[in-house]
């Protein structure tokens, strides 16, 4: 690359782009690599460095944008926007138990015995 391009503080070496499939793949000068959309890559680069803690905003922004704009179309108020936000919080909350069950072969979380999580961590 001719010109440098930051995310946050970090150095981009190379970027590998496939548009077919929606995907940015950097790799750091650091040597630590990244996937992003499309959408979030032209987010997040830079020319200039700037500060860590605004990555995750700039890569974000535009879904939180989306969220917001779809509470408002579905005229939600504030009561309302503290239930969906839980909501939304407790499905991935439950999609995500349920689906660690299913890799131990699970069909709830419960299920799970202590000796095969500890015979995971000895790996």
């Amino acid at each position: 690359m001719s010109k440098k391009i930051y995310i946050g503080q970090d150095i981009v070496k190379e970027i590998s782009e496939n548009k077919e499939v929606d995907l940015v793949g950097v790799l750091y000068e650091s040597g630590r690599n990244e996937d992003f959309t499309v959408e979030q890559w032209e987010a997040v680069k830079s020319d200039k460095a700037y500060p860590d803690g605004e990555v995750s905003i700039r890569k974000f922004e535009s879904v939180i944008k989306r969220i917001i704009g779809d509470m408002v179309d579905a005229r939600a108020t504030l009561k309302d926007h503290s239930f969906i936000l839980e909501r939304v919080g407790e499905s991935i909350g439950t999609n995500y138990r349920t689906s660690i069950a299913k890799q131990f072969g699970k069909s709830k979380p419960e299920d799970i015995m202590l000796i095969e999580i500890d015979e995971i961590l000895k790996r």
